[in-house]
């Protein structure tokens, strides 16, 4: 289920919680006030889970991360382990994003604390699983917790991660929590650090992001949940390589970087063209022109957003030809939407017109495979449709657009559908 971060009390009264956290912070060793800072903060873990979002609702995280570490605190005083974690771990994340190494430290500290209460109580259930309807995974070994980042760890680390693989069509369920608790080990250890990261731990966190997206997909989870993931991955590979990997590091996980870069709302449109400039390097690389095209089309939407108008045509331009070398028909026909419109926006409607009629008439609807393409298409003809309204042309509006919702309900897309309807 999503969290709407928004809505949850802690934020919409930031201010006001802190202050109440901040006046117990004297006793919260004592259970009574330390209960009562559990229930002042017993909406962080759904901030955790959200994490990927927070950035969006402009909250403080200095006062977010002294609210984590005040709950992680009373879970301790209270006995309450998991909680301990969790909320360490969400003070954790989010001093490594406002660049506090001193409360980082600490945080580390209340992690491996919570870890080892943890492990000498096999019997406790972690909450957030119990929630869920899920199944405990196992508890980390020794030398996965004593050695999270070194190398007298990394053979139970290729252990553990082989395992776990093996888990990911077997048992997926299992998997995702699995992977955030050890992801939460590695980021809790001191070590762990901006430009100082073992590439062979670096390697090891793509690894678990990747089980637990390829398990959460298995186990049905919310797409939502999946996104937030990424930017939580995202985020905390950020803080620990700001520039690029190094061109040593596997060129998979450079390629995973550099995509969810080249989406990253936060990041700017110059960021953002880097990542995919580079990204399409990779995929040259690598040989794979269709990727190298996709890439290229995003490099494009920000040239866009940048109006270096001449570099985005020849950027779409070569994404055209990529795909269309590739036979990828449906970023084929995305390349010439954006042609297109870089023809409308440079004034000359008739040439953006002529060059999706011409894709109209070389791909005919009964060719086009799978969804991806037959999307591609619809967005291609409710183009044509508003270009025909714009030069008054009613009856070639009603043609193509009628074709266009055809096309989305084939594939299921009803929103689009009745959306487009409404307008015929």
């Amino acid at each position: 289920m999503s969290t709407d971060l928004a809505t949850l009390d802690v934020l919409q009264d930031l201010d006001g919680t802190l202050t109440e956290v901040q006046d117990r912070a004297g006793q919260i060793d004592q259970h009574g006030t330390a209960r009562t800072v559990l229930g002042l903060t017993e909406d962080l873990p759904q901030v955790m889970e959200g994490i990927g979002g927070l950035k969006d609702t402009g909250a403080d995280l200095s006062a977010l991360r002294v609210l984590a570490q005040a709950r992680a605190l009373a879970a301790k005083t209270t006995g309450d382990h998991n909680s301990q974690f969790t909320a360490a771990h969400l003070a954790a994340t989010l001093s490594l994003a406002t660049g506090d190494p001193e409360n980082l430290a600490a945080t580390r500290d209340l992690m491996e604390d919570a870890a080892d209460a943890a492990a000498r109580e096999p019997e406790l259930v972690d909450a957030e699983i119990e929630e869920a309807g899920q199944a405990e995974p196992a508890q980390p070994t020794d030398l996965l917790r004593e050695y999270p980042t070194g190398p007298a760890g990394d053979d139970a680390w290729s252990e553990e991660l082989g395992r776990l693989t093996s888990e990911v069509d077997e048992s997926p369920a299992s998997v995702v929590p699995r992977a955030t608790e050890l992801t939460g080990l590695i980021v809790a250890d001191p070590s762990v650090d901006a430009g100082s990261v073992r590439p062979e731990v670096l390697r090891r966190l793509f690894t678990l992001h990747r089980l637990s997206q390829d398990a959460g997909k298995a186990a049905g989870q919310d797409p939502t949940v999946a996104s937030r993931d990424r930017a939580s991955f995202l985020q905390t590979v950020n803080s620990l390589v700001p520039g690029d990997m190094s061109a040593t590091a596997p060129v998979e996980d450079r390629i995973l970087l550099n995509r969810y870069r080249s989406t990253d709302p936060d990041a700017t449109p110059q960021q953002r063209l880097g990542a995919a400039q580079q990204l399409a390097h990779l995929h040259a690389g690598e040989g794979d022109k269709r990727a190298m095209a996709k890439a290229l089309l995003r490099a494009g939407e920000e040239l866009e957003k940048l109006k270096r108008m001449a570099e985005m045509y020849d950027t779409y331009q070569r994404a055209f030809n990529l795909a269309k070398d590739a036979d990828a028909t449906d970023i084929r026909i995305w390349a010439t939407i954006r042609l297109a419109f870089a023809q409308y926006i440079a004034g000359d409607k008739m040439t953006a017109t002529q060059m999706l009629l011409d894709q109209d008439a070389e791909l005919p609807v009964e060719n086009l495979d799978g969804d991806k393409e037959k999307a591609a298409m619809a967005e291609a003809k409710v183009a044509l449709a508003n270009l025909f309204r714009e030069a008054g042309d009613r009856d070639g509006k009603t043609y193509f657009l009628t074709q266009a919702v055809g096309l989305f309900e084939e594939i299921g897309r009803r929103d689009s559908a009745d959306q487009y309807r409404a307008q015929l």
